[in-house]
């Protein structure tokens, strides 16, 4: 008999959301492949997680997971209706007809070119608190700096920025992996509808008067003959806006969190700058903000780990777990900013085909982020760093505050 502790995966419980990661290991030693009761099987192991990730038999079945989240309400919901339409849980050829067409107007010459404006955006925003000497970094910082960004993507006049700060703009139970009580579908509802209504006009307006933004380039955009249908732009662009920010707010959060954390490795980063590109990575390694890749439903029999799983079964990939697999990391629980990633890449921003499109948007944010940080805020530091005001969603790992204070400059 084994001596092992029985393993209890239950992500709803606050010590699993302050610290996920004991649980993973035991889930990588003794069941890398583990059914929940909910019958979805999770993988941790990142060999498993990235073929689950990239192997075409693994397909989404959003209509399963819509009656398990929504039951009844999934087929009315304007939320879960919007959602069937988001680029992350659709299939080939679907997918790869409308990744073609955003891809037109996302380019990676776009956003590298929106480096300046990054960084303008930053340095406004501690303009306006370094006088101050403290804060709450995720309400003056680590939120608002890619809201803005999205929101001069998109076009959003600065009149409208402060609507898409309030984190009930879309709320985060809309991406839970859960089954939902009446009132947050209510919420979602809501929520979308809002957002599809403002962004509806948005579109309009741009239909009639073209500017150099990315809603008239969604709007324009075409690929072999095809565009986008109005549901389908506006519910990219809803999804634009989640991720393009939901993401990063995270993982600045964390990352910070993570750096403060380990004096050593900020006084190093102090140091040499040019780790910073490199520490990002180590930050979306050790504490990613996406916890969870959605889940898929494989077509056919498949093994994972020395478990058959038959077709049919739904299985869900373990982003956090796989990032700290002893197997692939060295030392996966040390937090190392000069770790090298030229054999083994993180997980953290996905796939294959459904890797994540503005994983180079968050990368260059969150670098400029913290190379600003730490030069203008002289002496920052982090307050409760061992206990951190988690978020209470699981799938999206990150803080709800995070206090800091910093020397204020000589007047």
């Amino acid at each position: 008999m084994s001596d092992a502790p029985p393993i209890i995966f239950n992500p709803l419980d606050p010590a699993f959301i302050r610290d996920p990661y004991p649980t993973y290991r035991q889930l990588q030693t003794q069941a890398p492949v583990y059914r929940t009761p909910l019958g979805v099987w999770l993988v941790s192991r990142y060999r498993d997680v990235s073929q689950v990730l990239r192997d075409p038999r693994f397909e989404h079945r959003f209509d399963d997971m819509a009656r398990r989240r929504g039951g009844a309400r999934a087929a009315t919901s304007p939320a879960f209706q919007s959602l069937s339409r988001w680029l992350i849980v659709l299939n080939p050829p679907d997918h790869t007809r409308l990744r073609a067409l955003l891809a037109k107007g996302f380019t990676a010459r776009r956003v590298e070119a929106l480096r300046p404006q990054v960084q303008a955006v930053i340095d406004s925003l501690i303009d306006d608190i370094v006088a101050d000497g403290q804060a709450d970094l995720v309400q003056v910082f680590n939120r608002p700096l890619p809201v803005i960004v999205i929101c001069q993507l998109l076009g959003i006049p600065e009149s409208d920025w402060t609507r898409f700060m309030d984190e009930s703009c879309l709320p985060p139970q809309i991406l839970a992996p859960r089954p939902l009580s009446g009132a947050e579908i209510d919420e979602m509802d809501a929520a979308i509808l809002a957002i599809e209504g403002y962004l509806g006009e948005l579109c309009d307006a741009r239909r009639k008067q073209p500017q150099d933004d990315l809603t008239t380039a969604l709007v324009e955009a075409e690929e072999a003959g095809d565009r986008l249908s109005h549901d389908e732009l506006i519910a990219t662009m809803v999804l634009l806006f989640f991720a393009g920010h939901e993401t990063t707010v995270n993982l600045i959060s964390n990352g910070l969190n993570a750096l403060f954390q380990h004096p050593e490795a900020l006084a190093r980063l102090r140091a040499e700058p040019a780790l910073i590109p490199n520490a990002v990575e180590e930050m979306l390694r050790y504490d990613n903000p996406a916890q969870l890749a959605g889940v898929r439903c494989c077509t056919e029999p498949v093994t994972l780990s020395g478990v058959e799983l038959p077709a049919g079964t739904q299985v869900a990939p373990l982003i956090g777990a796989a990032n700290r697999d002893p197997e692939v990391f060295d030392d996966p629980d040390t937090f190392d900013i000069g770790r090298s990633f030229a054999v083994n890449k993180v997980l953290s921003f996905g796939g294959g085909y459904h890797h994540c499109i503005g994983a180079q948007l968050a990368r260059m944010e969150t670098s400029l982020a913290l190379a600003s940080l730490l030069e203008r805020l002289p002496e920052l530091a982090l307050e409760n760093l061992d206990e951190p005001a988690r978020l209470t969603s699981y799938t999206l790992r990150g803080l709800s505050a995070q206090p800091a204070r910093w020397t204020t400059p000589a007047t």
